[in-house]
């Protein structure tokens, strides 16, 4: 072999050895992105909004006294929404964009704890608390996209 062929051999070695780093490296980077979305968004997020729809069947059971209405207006939606909408405001960062599924449900949140404060701090109003009667009904979609993606991301980090 002469002088330019070693020459280029070496380099194409070099080359393969570089790219096959960045590879490996990009690879290494989008399990850690998809891990991070799942651990510190999708999966706590998914926990909040199933619960939510569970108690959301028991809010409207037929058996469902207006004690435990107001019970889980106060002790389990309340503090869900909050914990919510902290979650949406301080970890996504670690999406890419964020999803309009996910600023719907920011949105409902927002009028949902405004007619809270009305009716559980301010006393000015009576009822149940609806942010769906101000024009603002429960995302449901929002609920299908964090759980379909939380599913979807786990398969990906399952995979490997």
């Amino acid at each position: 072999m002469d002088l330019y062929s070693e020459i280029f051999v070496g380099a194409f070695a070099t080359a393969v050895g570089i790219f096959g780093t960045i590879l490996t490296s990009r690879y290494r980077e989008n399990i850690s992105t998809k891990k991070d979305q799942l651990k510190h968004f999708y999966g706590p997020l998914e926990v909040l909004v199933l619960m939510n729809k569970r108690s959301f069947k028991r809010y409207f059971s037929e058996k469902t006294t207006s004690h435990e209405k107001s019970f889980i207006e106060r002790n389990i939606w309340h503090p869900g929404h909050l914990k919510t909408k902290e979650l949406i405001i301080n970890q996504s960062h670690h999406l890419p964009k964020i999803p309009d599924e996910i600023i719907d449900l920011l949105e409902h949140i927002n009028v949902w704890l405004s007619e809270y404060e009305l009716i559980y701090d301010k006393k000015e109003k009576q009822g149940s608390v609806f942010a769906g009667t101000k024009g603002y009904p429960y995302p449901k979609k929002s609920d299908d996209f964090i759980c379909e993606t939380a599913s979807k991301l786990r398969g990906k980090l399952n995979k490997g």
